[in-house]
Protein backbone atom coordinates (compact mmCIF):
# COMPACT_ATOMS: atom_id res chain seq x y z
CA UNK A 1 0.00 0.00 0.00
CA UNK A 2 1.04 4.03 -0.76
CA UNK A 3 -0.44 6.37 0.93
CA UNK A 4 0.92 9.72 0.07
CA UNK A 5 -0.20 13.46 1.26
CA UNK A 6 0.68 16.64 -0.99
CA UNK A 7 0.20 20.07 0.41
CA UNK A 8 -2.05 22.83 -2.00
CA UNK A 9 -0.91 26.09 -3.14
CA UNK A 10 -0.79 29.27 -0.82
CA UNK A 11 -3.71 30.46 -3.09
CA UNK A 12 -6.00 27.40 -1.73
CA UNK A 13 -4.45 26.54 1.50
CA UNK A 14 -7.43 28.60 3.01
CA UNK A 15 -9.78 26.02 1.21
CA UNK A 16 -7.62 22.87 1.16
CA UNK A 17 -6.27 20.97 4.00
CA UNK A 18 -4.14 18.64 1.50
CA UNK A 19 -4.31 16.37 -1.49
CA UNK A 20 -3.57 12.62 -0.59
CA UNK A 21 -3.65 9.76 -2.65
CA UNK A 22 -3.83 5.47 -2.15
CA UNK A 23 -2.54 2.91 -4.11
CA UNK A 24 -2.81 -0.86 -3.22
CA UNK A 25 -2.74 -3.59 -5.78
CA UNK A 26 -3.04 -7.64 -4.81
CA UNK A 27 -4.56 -10.58 -6.30
CA UNK A 28 -7.58 -10.95 -3.98
CA UNK A 29 -9.58 -9.03 -1.98
CA UNK A 30 -8.67 -8.69 1.37
CA UNK A 31 -11.73 -9.19 3.79
CA UNK A 32 -9.99 -6.43 5.87
CA UNK A 33 -11.60 -3.65 7.15
CA UNK A 34 -9.59 0.00 8.13
CA UNK A 35 -11.31 2.21 10.64
CA UNK A 36 -11.65 5.72 9.96
CA UNK A 37 -11.68 8.55 12.88
CA UNK A 38 -13.63 11.50 12.34
CA UNK A 39 -11.98 14.52 11.34
CA UNK A 40 -14.26 17.32 11.06
CA UNK A 41 -13.17 17.13 7.16
CA UNK A 42 -15.14 17.48 4.19
CA UNK A 43 -13.86 15.26 1.07
CA UNK A 44 -13.93 14.61 -2.33
CA UNK A 45 -12.77 11.29 -3.53
CA UNK A 46 -12.14 10.27 -6.81
CA UNK A 47 -12.04 6.78 -7.26
CA UNK A 48 -9.72 5.10 -10.30
CA UNK A 49 -9.73 1.62 -8.94
CA UNK A 50 -11.82 -1.19 -7.93
CA UNK A 51 -15.22 -0.19 -5.94
CA UNK A 52 -15.18 0.30 -1.89
CA UNK A 53 -17.81 0.27 0.49
CA UNK A 54 -17.61 3.06 3.63
CA UNK A 55 -19.83 1.47 6.57
CA UNK A 56 -21.03 3.51 9.29
CA UNK A 57 -20.06 1.61 12.78
CA UNK A 58 -22.74 2.78 14.53
CA UNK A 59 -26.05 1.91 12.20
CA UNK A 60 -24.15 -0.88 9.77
CA UNK A 61 -25.44 1.07 6.40
CA UNK A 62 -23.01 1.08 3.91
CA UNK A 63 -22.50 3.03 0.81
CA UNK A 64 -20.69 2.03 -2.57
CA UNK A 65 -18.00 4.04 -3.28
CA UNK A 66 -17.82 3.46 -7.37
CA UNK A 67 -16.35 6.30 -9.17
CA UNK A 68 -16.32 9.48 -6.86
CA UNK A 69 -18.24 10.69 -4.07
CA UNK A 70 -18.21 14.12 -1.22
CA UNK A 71 -17.91 12.47 2.02
CA UNK A 72 -19.21 15.21 4.62
CA UNK A 73 -17.55 16.28 7.97
CA UNK A 74 -18.03 12.98 10.51
CA UNK A 75 -19.01 13.03 14.02
CA UNK A 76 -18.23 9.08 14.41
CA UNK A 77 -16.18 6.55 13.19
CA UNK A 78 -16.80 4.57 9.54
CA UNK A 79 -14.75 1.72 7.89
CA UNK A 80 -13.87 1.39 4.54
CA UNK A 81 -13.45 -2.29 2.68
CA UNK A 82 -10.31 -2.65 0.93
CA UNK A 83 -10.56 -3.78 -2.77
CA UNK A 84 -8.04 -5.70 -4.27
CA UNK A 85 -7.22 -2.89 -6.46
CA UNK A 86 -7.49 0.56 -4.96
CA UNK A 87 -6.32 3.60 -6.24
CA UNK A 88 -7.90 6.64 -4.98
CA UNK A 89 -7.45 10.48 -5.27
CA UNK A 90 -8.87 13.19 -2.99
CA UNK A 91 -9.14 16.74 -1.92
CA UNK A 92 -9.04 17.04 1.93
CA UNK A 93 -10.78 20.41 2.77
CA UNK A 94 -10.36 22.33 5.73
CA UNK A 95 -13.47 23.39 7.58
CA UNK A 96 -16.36 25.17 5.80
CA UNK A 97 -13.67 24.69 2.57
CA UNK A 98 -16.18 22.84 0.16
CA UNK A 99 -19.40 24.70 1.50
CA UNK A 100 -17.54 27.76 0.44
CA UNK A 101 -17.45 26.57 -3.03
CA UNK A 102 -20.76 24.99 -3.72
CA UNK A 103 -23.13 26.51 -1.59
CA UNK A 104 -24.29 23.65 0.44
CA UNK A 105 -24.90 24.55 4.42
CA UNK A 106 -22.30 22.19 5.88
CA UNK A 107 -25.50 20.69 8.36
CA UNK A 108 -26.61 19.18 4.90
CA UNK A 109 -22.97 17.19 4.58
CA UNK A 110 -22.72 16.43 8.11
CA UNK A 111 -22.58 11.97 7.80
CA UNK A 112 -23.46 11.76 4.45
CA UNK A 113 -22.00 10.86 1.17
CA UNK A 114 -22.84 12.28 -1.69
CA UNK A 115 -22.72 11.01 -4.98
CA UNK A 116 -22.33 13.42 -7.75
CA UNK A 117 -24.46 12.13 -10.56
CA UNK A 118 -24.81 13.68 -14.87
CA UNK A 119 -22.61 16.34 -13.77
CA UNK A 120 -24.79 17.92 -11.22
CA UNK A 121 -27.74 17.95 -12.30
CA UNK A 122 -28.61 15.30 -10.47
CA UNK A 123 -27.75 14.73 -6.59
CA UNK A 124 -28.67 11.81 -4.31
CA UNK A 125 -27.77 11.69 -0.67
CA UNK A 126 -27.32 8.65 1.02
CA UNK A 127 -27.37 9.64 4.99
CA UNK A 128 -25.43 7.38 6.64
CA UNK A 129 -27.58 5.42 9.18
CA UNK A 130 -30.39 5.86 7.31
CA UNK A 131 -31.88 3.81 4.13
CA UNK A 132 -32.60 5.86 0.76
CA UNK A 133 -35.55 4.81 -1.14
CA UNK A 134 -35.20 4.11 -5.24
CA UNK A 135 -32.07 2.76 -6.54
CA UNK A 136 -29.79 4.00 -3.73
CA UNK A 137 -26.34 2.88 -3.25
CA UNK A 138 -27.05 2.54 0.29
CA UNK A 139 -27.71 -1.82 1.49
Amino acid sequence: MIYQEFKPSKKLSSLIACYWSIKFDTNFDLLDWDIVLPDGCTELVLNFGSPFYQQDLLSGSKCLIDEYAIIGPRTRAITISQPSSAQLFAIRFKSQGLQALIKIPSPELCNQVIFNKKKLKKISCCRLGLQEKNHSPCQ
